[in-house]
């Protein structure tokens, strides 16, 4: 078994959401800096820490305790040593200095009620960390009736998140459907 693989693996958004097309468009690659926003139980940090190897750091960022837990406990199993976890505010400064990160991963977070009236306040603290060439990669659920995900209500479309990441200094570089979500890729401008 390899380090990003767990035998207690169950079906998640992470399967739901075609993952693996998800990494690939964050890029992950050994040694760099990478900031899992709403990380949960770590889908995405485990594998993000398996590809950054010993010399990359991956800063999970939740603010469910019972989620990082987990997270914790598969880190430790895996023997993953790169992944720092913070139980905080998304909004709340982080503890990287501007383009301190090579990648920032948002997925299937803005949406939520919390998160959604801060979007602004949110992209204004992580788009500055990231580096120059750095990658922004936000998931969301399309506006539109799908067999899973949060109400249609709390969605956010594509064509209205999109203005709203680039006035913050970024440009769309990617956009990717996934069928039931899509994947905006931004860069810093």
């Amino acid at each position: 078994m390899n380090k990003t693989q767990d035998p207690h693996h169950s079906i998640s958004s992470y399967a739901l959401l075609h993952g693996e097309r998800t990494l690939s468009k964050l890029g992950p690659a050994t040694g760099e800096t990478i900031l899992d926003l709403g990380c949960g139980p770590g889908e995405y940090t485990i594998r993000i820490a398996g590809l950054t190897g010993n010399d990359g750091r991956v800063l999970a960022v939740d603010q469910n305790p019972q989620a990082l837990d987990t997270l914790r406990k598969r880190a430790a199993d895996l023997g993953l040593g790169n992944i720092d976890i913070l139980q905080q505010d998304f909004c709340a400064p982080l503890p990287l200095p501007p383009a301190g990160a090579d990648a920032v991963l948002l997925c299937t977070v803005l949406h939520h009620p919390a998160q959604r009236q801060r979007i602004d306040a949110l992209l204004d603290g992580i788009c500055p960390l990231l580096r120059p060439g750095g990658r922004l990669v936000i998931v969301e659920m399309h506006k539109k009736e799908t067999p899973f995900g949060p109400p249609l209500n709390v969605r956010i479309a594509a064509e209205d998140l999109e203005p709203q990441v680039c006035a913050h200094g970024m440009k769309r570089t990617g956009y990717q459907d996934l069928g039931a979500a899509y994947l905006l890729r931004f860069s810093p401008a």
